[in-house]
């Protein structure tokens, strides 16, 4: 239920440079416009909720006061991604279900025309600081254009506690666990990769993967996976690499993001 193919090219998240006639003309802006209804101004958008002690109703993530997701969303759950109005400063909220309560503060993002984007909700549930319920929202920057014996991979690191994280393909025999250039040191609450792209092309095929700390520690298995060519993927990691009873423990999803 998280993901499914897009065939259209995203780019970098540089649309807060942008000045407010990218959005629309005339009369008003696509900000001024109802939500998704404007058909010559709009992304794509899909949520997650991967907050440590989400409500037990359920979580919403709402941008022009409509929910993003058709129902409510469960530690660990996401959606597809659906079309939605572009626009500047749209503020965005996480709402227990049910409720105009929020569950973490307000955010602002602009998204513009044509992009991909993942709006996710993460945290510690009651705790202040780095691990504080937090709205973070990534720019799904995948390439117009894979080869057909490649694919492109980006990891993102959701897991409040963890260190540093890396992605790794276990090979041979004996099994050695090989690092994925250009896939490490990922810190909390950040994305694989650089300014040009978080996405690293690897040869297409079956793999066996894992995310490890600095150490070589295993945080989570994917275990065995096939990267089908000309496709982008996301490794999302989540939960607690050192959870008190009754916390999820750390886990990761691969996501088919094209």
């Amino acid at each position: 239920m998280f993901s499914r193919p897009i065939s259209r090219s995203a780019l970098l998240g540089v649309a807060g440079l942008l000045t407010l006639g990218m959005f629309g003309c005339g009369g008003g802006t696509s900000i001024d416009k109802p939500f998704g209804t404007n058909p010559n101004d709009t992304n794509h958008q899909r949520v997650f909720n991967v907050l440590i002690g989400s409500p037990g109703a359920g979580v919403n993530i709402t941008q022009r006061n409509q929910n993003i997701n058709p129902s409510p969303l469960s530690f660990g759950q996401g959606t597809s991604y659906a079309t939605v109005s572009s626009g500047i400063a749209i503020k965005t909220d996480a709402v227990q279900a049910g409720t105009a309560t929020l569950i973490a503060p307000e955010n602002s993002v602009t998204m513009t025309r044509d992009f991909f984007y993942t709006q996710v909700i993460t945290g510690v549930a009651g705790t202040s600081g780095t691990t504080a319920p937090q709205l973070i929202q990534f720019s799904d920057n995948f390439p117009g254009a894979i080869a057909s014996s490649s694919a492109v991979v980006r990891l993102i690191d959701l897991s409040p506690d963890s260190p540093p994280i890396s992605l790794y393909n276990t090979v041979g025999t004996p099994p050695t666990a090989i690092a994925v250039m250009g896939l490490g040191g990922v810190a909390y609450g950040n994305t694989s990769g650089n300014s040009s792209s978080a996405y690293v092309a690897v040869t297409a095929g079956n793999y066996n993967l894992a995310v490890r700390d600095s150490a070589g520690n295993v945080v989570s298995s994917l275990g065995a996976a096939t990267l089908a060519g000309g496709h982008a993927y996301t490794v999302l990691v989540y939960g607690l690499v050192s959870p008190q009873a009754g916390q999820p423990s750390a886990q990761s999803l691969l996501l088919t993001d094209k």
